[in-house]
């Protein structure tokens, strides 16, 4: 049996604020984390040794749930940053655990090679050609013709003449000889150290692998995102969704989410996935095979479908007395007003935009100041108490065999769990009618600013635009506000705008700006 320690305990500094809420061991990349790259490439029945340091518990709760029967032997780092801590001290905790020969796998490295696990019996290094630095990268001279490795080389400034770079994995066979270093030496020493210094090149081989992907830092990663996988799972500062087998696994580094989406659950039985295992982090629910509403072609005939489904299905108004009206629609001010002047805030702070009487697209508007008070409130805040879903976006209804199931639910609407606003649903389809996700993936938007003029536009399918005219035919069937939908359509694009990263998150602003502008205009004229 095989036996592979992966190290994930460290802070993952070298990548920025991406690891401020996630472990390295845990960023995606597409479907899965890139520990799932590394236990996926040995042999089902491997032996892992895991040290856990740094949001160690998120690493034991996701590996719980995406490999339940896998033989993991957990090992806490208490001090895994600041002084003392680091990786000698990360193995010398191991230590007691290592019974065998076994692979060293750093948990920033992912390769693609194939190999013969049997033929592993000497001390082998993984050596590799795409990434020559000798101040980033212990490297090594090597003989060709043996395989074996001449001599390695701490990182250093100094240039060596056609060397190799070691990628942090390792095959450890004389491990007796390594733990017995490992108790000798201080904090110091690394696997790397081992080799290095304690090791008889003589008897050291290696293996110049084909592939590397070094998800170390943010360069490296974003490669290793667009060669590894098709799918864009974009990285959210606190959330993100993972791919394995047929499990979809969701993180999210506030508990009181993951609790109250539970709850939700609940409440929304055979409209959302049923759930088969939680932790305080972390839920997942069995793959549900479908179609992504997105991805449909017939999308105008699928529109009214959907309709007609979430009316008999989703949008059964909640009978409330007149307290619990009166509560839901201060829900409502508070959620659609009170939320939205926090992220405008936000947006101002963070992109330093200045809210001004601006020109876009040849059409004065409106202060955002402005706007926000002439917006009819007793109007928007007067809604349906109906089953809230809470992203009623494309790329979160599946169209299945019996129907549709509806994916990433919110865990409340204002704090409130039994129910919702049936606008906001409504919002949030026509947010989909008007930007698709193809435009934010294949960047199919543009945004000018020259002092007070803006100038944005934006592709827009033709199938998009047929199903929005079903969407407002709807909306006038059922009697129902399309002054109240395109203002809170609008008041989303403002409010995901402080969320996303320039230059969509300026489009996103303006496209609301404009959009608000609009849907006040045409219900009355204001000064």
């Amino acid at each position: 049996m095989i036996t592979v320690l992966i190290p994930t305990a460290g802070v993952g500094s070298r990548l920025g604020t991406i690891t401020d809420n996630f472990n390295k061991a845990l960023i995606p990349i597409g479907k899965k984390p890139s520990i799932s790259y590394i236990i996926d490439y040995y042999p089902k029945d491997t032996k892992f040794i895991i040290a856990l340091g740094f949001r160690g518990n998120d690493v034991r709760e996701f590996l719980e749930l995406a490999y339940p029967d896998l033989d993991i032997t957990f090992v806490e780092i208490e001090n895994y940053n600041g002084e003392g801590s680091g990786l000698g001290l990360t193995l010398k905790s191991c230590e007691p655990f290592i019974n065998s020969s076994f692979f060293f796998h750093a948990n920033d490295t992912i390769i693609t090679d194939k190999f013969d696990w049997s033929c592993f019996h000497k001390n082998t290094l993984f050596l590799n050609d795409i990434y020559i630095d000798p101040k980033s990268y212990v490297t090594a001279s090597i003989n060709r013709k043996d395989a074996s490795v001449e001599k390695l080389y701490p990182k250093t400034l100094e240039s060596i003449d056609n060397p190799l770079s070691y990628i942090g994995i390792a095959y450890i066979e004389d491990y007796l000889d390594f733990k017995k270093k490992l108790k000798e030496l201080d904090l110091g020493l690394t696997e790397s150290d081992y080799f290095i210094n304690y090791c008889n090149h003589n008897e050291l081989q290696f293996i110049n692998t084909k592939s590397w992907y070094d998800i170390g830092d943010i360069e490296k990663y974003r490669i290793a995102i667009s060669e590894l996988s098709n799918f864009d799972n974009l990285l959210k500062e606190d959330e993100t969704i993972y791919f394995i087998d047929d499990k979809v696994i969701k993180f999210f580094k506030d508990k009181t989410i993951i609790t109250d989406r539970i709850k939700r659950a609940k409440v929304l039985k055979g409209l959302v996935p049923k759930l088969v295992d939680t932790r305080k982090n972390f839920y997942s629910y069995d793959y549900v095979p479908g179609v992504l509403m997105s991805e449909l072609p017939e999308i105008e005939t699928e529109m009214e479908k959907f309709l007609i489904w979430s009316k008999n299905n989703l949008w059964k108004e909640k009978k409330l007395d007149k307290v619990e009206l009166k509560k839901f629609e201060k829900v409502c001010h508070n959620f659609y007003y009170e939320k939205t002047l926090s992220r405008i805030n936000k947006f101002f702070d963070k992109f330093e935009i200045k809210d001004k009487e601006y020109v876009i697209n040849g059409h004065k508007q409106k202060k955002f100041e402005h706007i926000i008070r002439n917006i009819e409130w007793e109007i928007i805040t007067k809604t349906i108490p109906t089953g809230f879903h809470g992203d009623l976006h494309f790329e979160n209804i599946l169209k299945t065999g019996s129907g549709y199931s509806l994916l990433d639910w919110r865990q409340n609407f204002g704090g409130l769990i039994d129910y919702g606003d049936m606008y906001y649903d409504l919002a949030k389809l026509n947010h989909g009618l008007i930007i698709s996700h193809s435009i934010i993936k294949e960047k199919l938007f543009n945004i000018t600013i020259q002092g007070k003029q803006i100038y944005f536009d934006f592709n827009r399918k033709n199938n998009l635009m047929k199903a929005q005219v079903k969407f407002n035919q709807f909306l006038e069937k059922n009697n129902l506000s399309k002054y109240k939908v395109d203002i809170l359509t609008n008041l989303i694009f403002l409010n995901i705008a402080a969320l996303h990263t320039y230059p969509y998150s300026i489009f996103l602003y303006f496209l609301g700006i404009f959009g608000l502008n609009e849907a006040i205009l045409s219900n009355k004229e204001y000064e």
